[in-house]
């Protein structure tokens, strides 16, 4: 079992939180979410974090709406 954490560009997350990238980068000067640096590649956020985030907001995630 892979115990390392999924990892998102910024762009997915921002569509799994309804979110611009701006607005995410805004999330990210706030502390409300955590950048995960790659090298190459940019920029990644943990799955797990904006899932968490999503439910904080009282959104649906992607899976949730896609069941409903």
């Amino acid at each position: 079992m892979n115990k390392e954490p999924q990892l998102l560009r910024i762009k997915e997350a921002a569509e799994i939180l309804g979110v611009s990238r701006s607005t995410l980068y805004a999330m990210f000067e706030s502390g409300r979410l955590t950048r995960v640096y790659l090298q190459p590649g940019g920029p990644r956020v943990r799955l797990s974090e904006v899932l968490a985030l999503s439910r904080e907001e009282g959104g649906s995630t992607l899976a949730e709406q896609e069941s409903s």
